[in-house]
């Protein structure tokens, strides 16, 4: 029953199974669609407006509501229950229920950082900007098992040492990926139903997706160019300039954004 829960819930907001829990699959803005979860978390997906909570104006308390998928491609995605998801340093925290839900109280137009915690899994960071009446957001996160094959195949240790990740998913075909502000490792999704990393490919496939390893603690912006235009975050904060993507890193976490591209 959680299983069939969970992927009636992905296909209702526009998740294809294999593509939208993730590392997601991710997958930020006032209301976004649903992310593909890449290789690593999209990870994860990204949310669409929702249904918890009140409106508000910016800075009234709302409720945001986050249903919580594992992201393990082939594999569909299955609601996780436990994983304990807090506003990035603080005590504001709620863990997920047998169905995969989890709702916090946060600020109505504010800039937030989520982080995802639970054994067996991927430690994620989610960026979003809360839309007036809370939202709801569908994300995955990958399992250390899966993470561990990812992380060896672009040469980098897994568990994450002193370093931490980034993920953008939502580019089209041959959009390329520059970390503007940081130096990390760069990486793509190859156009497979695993989501392989590769380090071979320089631009982004029909996946989509790709991101970074081994990046220090700090704020980042990631520009989209390439085959890309007029990009904006759907999950993740806006950058200084078009077709950017800003979010923070910490070390052991693996953050995740998704983008909307014309």
């Amino acid at each position: 029953m959680r299983y069939l829960f969970g992927f009636l819930c992905a296909c209702a907001l526009g998740v294809v199974p294999l593509v939208g829990c993730s590392e997601t699959a991710g997958d930020g803005g006032s209301g976004g669609t649903a992310g593909s979860g890449g290789v690593g978390g999209d990870g994860g997906s990204g949310g669409t407006a929702g249904s918890g909570g009140v409106g508000g104006t910016n800075g009234e308390p709302v409720l945001l509501t986050v249903f919580m998928t594992s992201f393990e491609p082939p594999m569909l995605p299955e609601a996780v229950e436990g994983m304990r998801i807090c506003e990035l340093a603080t005590a504001n925290c709620a863990v997920t229920d047998e169905v995969g839900l989890a709702t916090l109280e946060v600020s109505a137009g504010q800039e937030i950082a989520l982080s995802m915690e639970k054994e067996g899994f991927a430690s994620y960071i989610y960026t979003y900007v809360v839309p007036a009446d809370g939202g709801t957001m569908l994300l995955g996160n990958a399992t250390d098992a899966r993470f561990e094959e990812m992380f060896g195949l672009v040469m980098s240790p897994y568990p994450m040492e002193g370093t931490g990740g980034v993920w953008v998913s939502g580019s089209p075909e041959g959009a390329v990926l520059t970390l503007l502000n940081g130096t990390g490792k760069p990486f793509y999704a190859e156009d497979d139903v695993k989501w392989t990393w590769s380090l071979d490919l320089t631009a982004a496939t029909a996946n989509g997706g790709g991101g970074f390893v081994e990046v220090p603690a700090g704020e980042y912006q990631v520009e989209v160019t390439g085959t890309s235009e007029n990009c904006f975050p759907v999950r993740g904060w806006p950058g200084d300039s078009e077709n950017t993507v800003r979010m923070p890193v910490r070390e052991g976490y693996f953050s995740s954004a998704r983008n909307s591209c014309n």
